[in-house]
């Protein structure tokens, strides 16, 4: 026993794998306190983790059955196993589950025992599963390990049941079909008829059943009724166990009706016979009394045959015979019954004919249009096509069918294929009609209509000459001087045909390589008909100058004039200011360079070693007197380039860019092209004094002139916007010649320094209790050669002073301790500070922020009051009103929780007010008040549902007094993940002055026109209440190449701009926490977790070197909206922090999700452990 605490020991010897389990110990009557799970391993195991190796369980179930859930867990130690449905957990008393655990040997009986090999099968029993549901088995591992199932119930449905035809349609004697479908049972379908089973088999022949399988999981069972009748009325079930439904077929006291008069046209002097129908008539229809009528008038009864007699269905036929009908037999016929009368017309056939007479043989010209029409006569109209004779068969011929009883043959064009045996084809009811006729094709003359063909050709040149005939589909034939062509073709010559409209035909001789015997007369004939003859001159090819060139002309370098020729073998003649050279003789090289094999080109090139001033002026290339090429040449001097920064004592710090200037001595600007680069990439043109091109960043090219020494001196200098990491590396000054050649360049090293800036800043008043120790620290960002130090206000010397990061520490601090204390940092002339009021008391009670969710009409948003040094409630105020918090209002609020600033020392509480189905009604100003006179507000107005998909933030973004133009954002984005920037304008700047968006050099948005075109980014427009303009930037689907500087700029004088450097990092998988943790220490008045976050896993142990810079990782991820997350690095001096994504701040200095702590440098001489204790975090 020791300060008041017992320690109870229990200590096992000789365990064996069987004592495995859950030990834990409790004071009588108390709660028990955390159990440990121990695991006794077999000699020489190692170590392991149980795990759900497999699971069985039946996929489909019947409504109701039972059901068994198997989980198979290796290694079969003891463990607590909980099994839940649907995510919740089932109780041991449920008396619907069965809950088991059992011990399955591994190994078969006799053989040597591995318990390695066992399983232990914890098992589920439904008795009845009633729905589909998902079971789960937990074994209370650490983590807690889950295997789940899924059971689909099936549910046992008649879905219909159908007569055909319908059940109040059906006629007595008709077939009758009734259709029974169901589903969700795999039972047989039972037919019951007025309560008893409908029987089938060999005594009901003309009643029979079958059934069908409908995927998916649905039965058709169908029942056939041959013949219906009085016997089959009665109530009919379809069931199966479970679902039953039910249908009435009756078909007593069905009146008697007619059912219409039927016949057919009739041939002349041939029967006549009509046919009335009756049904449900008494007595057979026997005694019904019919009566006929012709055109109105009763017919005598003498003057035709009746018959009756019984039909099928319980109808009888009244037959009215005519034994030879004539034409005045055509007309209306009418039966008169007791139930109603009908009538029908009836008409005497007239077989078809010809109504004029078709010629034996008609003859046509090829290539005309070709009419021929059949027209026929007939009752009624017959149909009329045209049929061509192929061989022993007649073909319909396409199109010929005709509109009526006419038809024509049509020959669009006609053609030899068109002749041949035709006939005209006639049908109707009453017959049919044929009538032959034998077409005939007569050709025309043919005629050469046209030669063409070149006039001279040079000797091995292709040429062709064109022949146009008519009326000609045989070969053209091509002469040469009056000797054929066709006969023997030699391979240079080639003969295409291509037949043309109008009977035309164009003919072509390609004749390839020429040579000057293929010089002469062509002519093309058709048949007899001959063309005019076509002079053809084969000649040689004339010896001509193709180009004359120059190498870059500047002194000390050799000078090279190049002459092509073509069609020349010999030399040519070079010519300098109207002199013949004579190369050999002024120290000058000429040589000769031929083409390939087969091609006459030449070059010829003339050197001048070593060229000056007196190589100038014209140069000539001569073949023949009448072929040549001229050049005028220039020679020019090496001008000395000189690149350097424009002040060299000073750092070229970011935010303070020195220009670059470019000296160029011994030429003169305006015939040059100069040109600067950074990393060989062109960054600026200048041309005669003129800006070319330039990238964004580069904000002017300044060009001034003067002497040093005898030759004239041009100053080039490069200003830049900003400057960033980007604009670092090597940078160069190239002069060029008009020709593009280069004549001169100069390189330079630039080095950006990163200005210092406060990381850490500490705050302007802090309270401090009397007789507490005081650490305040301040830390900077930029050359790791900055130095920070305190002082005290009034007194020179620093209080304590370090690298990077200084601690300010007061211990028990007292009234005389109070007073301004200055934290100042710098580094090569650069300087900045900032002042704290140190003070005896407590802090005073305020509102640090009120934020507010986008508000959509119909969803849910919310307000967030953040308080510090307060613990009590706020009050809520709309629009001056204070809100309802009833159960039934739309309206409840919520305390997120309580944490330390440790920083500022502020106690912060964050109060949310949550609004439900949001309205119109809801837009205004929302309050919360600590006092009447401490209180925080916010606008909200509630939009519509926008029309795009681009989040932004209700709470709008304002600007510090004083500041132009902002661009933040996160500055690193995930790959596959979303990056959103944003650019607010301040309501200073005119509404006519444009806004520019640019990643590196591309322009993205330029005064309202967006220049993007990557459907991957977005740019959307808006206005704050305040007057400030906004512009949003953002792409989905983040990648590699959208990394780089982003600046947003306006066209104000000077331009006003913010640069926002983005990386692109590659996305990492989270691991999940567990959602129960243990056995952490408890922290004061810091709730438990509410929701699990996700812990991006990290590097577990680092190494630091003395001076070299470590990274401690602690990411993440922002799967919830974490308030704050607490960090402890012990023996951290130099602390920085780094975030590559963008948060709500509330408390700490971690103002994002994803925080990189970095140690700049590690100074002992022995390097310190580093751990982290445990941290809450509030949702």
């Amino acid at each position: 026993m020791e300060g008041g605490k017992v320690n109870l020991e229990l200590k096992l010897t000789d365990v064996r794998s069987h004592e495995s389990g859950l030990f834990m110990c409790w004071r009588q009557g108390q709660k028990p306190d955390p159990q440990v799970l121990v695991t006794i391993l077999e000699h020489g195991s190692q170590s392991e983790r149980q795990t759900v190796v497999h699971s069985e369980s039946p996929a489909v179930v019947q409504y109701g059955e039972a059901a068994t859930f198997s989980c198979y867990i290796q290694p079969a130690w003891p463990v607590r196993v909980t099994w839940l449905k649907d995510g919740n957990m089932i109780s041991w008393r449920d008396r619907l589950y069965t809950q088991t655990k059992k011990r399955l040997l591994g190994n078969t009986q006799g053989q040597e025992q591995h318990t390695q090999d066992d399983q232990l099968v914890a098992s589920l029993f439904v008795a009845s599963v009633r729905e589909n549901a998902s079971f789960t088995c937990r074994i209370e591992t650490r983590p807690p390990e889950e295997h789940s199932m899924q059971v689909t119930v099936r549910v046992p449905r008649v879905d219909s049941l159908t007569a055909e035809p319908d059940k109040d349609l059906v006629e007595y004697g008709q077939p009758l079909t009734l259709t029974c479908t169901v589903s969700g049972s795999n039972s047989e379908v039972l037919w019951l008829k007025d309560g008893s089973e409908l029987v089938f088999g060999p005594v009901f022949p003309k009643r029979r059943k079958q059934f069908t399988m409908d995927p998916p999981n649905r039965l058709v069972s169908t029942v056939h009724f041959e013949s219906i009748s009085f016997a089959d009325n009665g109530q009919y079930v379809c069931y199966i166990p479970g679902a039953s439904k039910h249908i009435l077929i009756n078909i007593e006291d069905r009146p008697p009706r007619l059912l219409g008069v039927t016949g057919n046209n009739f041939y002349e002097d041939e029967e006549l016979s009509l046919r009335c129908t009756t049904q449900y008539a008494k007595n057979a229809g026997t005694q019904v009394t019919i009566t006929w009528t012709f055109e109105g008038a009763v017919i005598n009864p003498n003057a035709y045959e009746s018959l009756t007699y019984p039909g099928e269905h319980n109808t009888t036929v009244h037959q009215l015979v005519l034994t030879h009908a004539s034409a005045r037999n055509i007309g209306t016929y009418q039966c008169i019954t007791p139930f109603g009368s009908a009538q029908i017309y009836v008409e005497m056939y007239a077989p078809p004919s010809l109504s004029e007479p078709l010629p034996s043989e008609v003859h046509f010209q090829e290539g005309e249009f070709f009419q021929l029409p059949c027209l026929t006569i007939g009752h009624p109209l017959p149909s009329v096509h045209w049929e061509k004779k192929a061989g022993d068969r007649w073909e319909v011929v396409e199109g010929s069918e005709g509109s009526g009883s006419s038809s024509e043959l049509i020959f669009p064009r006609a053609s030899a294929s068109d002749a041949g045996s035709y006939r005209c084809v006639a049908k109707s009811e009453a017959g049919s009609f044929q009538a032959e006729i034998f077409a005939v094709m007569e050709r025309p003359d043919p005629e050469v209509l046209e030669i063409i063909a070149p006039e001279t050709v040079i000797v091995g040149e292709n040429f062709t000459i064109q022949c146009t005939v008519r009326n000609w589909e045989a070969e053209v034939e091509f002469t040469l001087n009056g000797a054929s062509l066709m006969s023997s073709l030699a391979e240079r010559f080639n003969v295409l045909r291509y037949p043309m409209e109008e009977s035309l035909t164009e003919a072509f001789l390609i004749v390839r390589d020429s040579e000057l015997q293929d010089s002469g007369q062509y002519r093309c004939s058709a048949g007899a008909a001959v063309s005019l003859p076509a002079p053809v001159l084969i000649k040689l090819p004339e010896a001509r100058v193709v180009g004359l060139s120059a190498s870059a002309p500047v002194v000390g370098r050799d000078l090279n004039i190049t002459c092509v020729v073509n069609n020349w073998d010999g030399l040519v003649t070079f010519v300098f200011n109207n002199e013949a050279v004579e190369p050999q003789s002024n120290g000058w090289r000429y040589a000769i360079f031929p083409g390939v094999e087969g091609d006459t080109v030449t070059t010829h090139i003339l050197t001048v070693p070593t060229a000056t001033h007196h190589h100038s002026g014209r140069y000539e290339c001569f073949t023949t007197p009448s072929s040549s090429r001229s050049l005028n040449i220039n020679v020019w001097d090496v001008p000395e380039v000189t690149l350097e920064l424009q002040d060299k004592e000073e750092l070229n710090w970011r935010d303070a860019p020195i220009p670059i200037a470019c000296k160029i001595k011994g030429i003169s600007p305006d015939m040059v092209t100069v040109l600067f680069s950074h990393e060989d990439t062109p960054q600026v043109s200048i041309q005669n004094r003129t800006k070319m091109s330039t990238s964004s960043q580069l904000v002017n090219v300044a060009v001034s002139e003067g002497e040093e020494g005898d030759e004239p001196l041009t100053i080039f200098t490069l200003g830049f916007y900003s400057l960033s990491k980007d604009f670092e590396g090597l940078w160069s000054c190239e002069v060029f010649l008009p020709s593009g050649d280069n004549l001169s360049k100069d390189t330079l090293y630039m080095e950006i320094y990163e200005p210092p800036e406060f990381v850490n800043p500490p705050p302007e008043q802090l309270f401090q209790e009397d007789g507490t120790d005081l650490r305040l620290n301040c830390s900077v960002s930029g050359p790791l050669e900055t130095m920070v130090a305190w002082y005290r206000q009034g007194i020179q010397e620093p209080i304590v002073f370090d690298r990077m990061s200084a601690l300010l520490f007061i211990p028990r601090f007292t009234t005389t301790d109070e007073g301004y204390y200055v934290c100042r940092a710098s580094s090569h002339g650069r300087e900045i500070q900032t002042n704290t009021y140190l003070s005896l008391g407590t802090p005073q009670p305020r509102v640090e922020s009120v934020v507010a969710s986008p508000a959509v009409v119909g969803q849910e948003f919310s307000v967030t009051c953040t308080v510090s040094n307060w613990d009590r409630e706020v009050v809520f105020f709309h629009n001056k009103e204070p809100l309802d918090f009833r159960p039934d209002s739309r309206y409840f609020k919520e305390q997120q929780g309580v944490l330390q600033d440790e920083v500022e020392q502020h106690h912060l509480v964050a109060h949310t007010l949550r609004v439900a189905d949001a309205t119109h009604t809801d837009s205004g100003v929302v309050e919360c008040f600590l006092t009447t006179e401490i209180f925080g507000s916010i606008n909200v107005t509630v939009m519509d549902v926008p029309a795009t998909d681009v989040t932004v933030h209700a709470s709008q973004p304002t600007l510090p007094p004083g500041q132009i133009v902002q661009l933040s954002g996160p500055q690193t984005a995930f790959a596959g993940s979303e990056l959103v920037l944003t650019c607010v304008v301040s309501p200073q700047v005119a509404q006519d002055i444009d806004i520019v968006l640019v990643h590196n050099t591309l322009y993205l948005y330029v005064g309202g026109i967006v220049l993007a075109e990557d459907p991957r980014v977005d740019i959307v427009t808006d206005n704050t209440n305040d007057g400030s303009r906004i512009l949003y930037l953002r792409i989905i689907d983040v990648k590699a190449t959208d990394e780089g500087t982003y600046q947003c700029v306006t066209s104000t004088n000077p331009p006003a701009y913010s640069t926002l450097v983005v990386s692109v990092a590659e996305s990492e998988k989270p691991t999940e926490l567990p959602e129960v943790v243990t056995n952490l220490p408890s922290v004061p008045g810091v709730p438990d977790l509410a929701v699990t976050p996700m812990l991006l896993p990290g590097v577990m142990d680092v190494l630091g070197q003395e001076g070299e810079a470590v990274i401690l990782p602690c990411r993440i991820s922002p799967i919830i909206d974490f308030v704050s997350a607490g960090l402890h690095l012990l023996s951290a001096p130099f602390l920085d922090f780094h975030s590559s994504r963008r948060g709500r701040r509330v408390l700490s200095t971690n103002k994002h999700h994803q925080t990189n702590h970095i140690l700049r440098a590690v100074l002992q001489q022995k390097a310190p452990t580093y751990h982290t204790v445990p941290f809450r975090l509030i949702a």
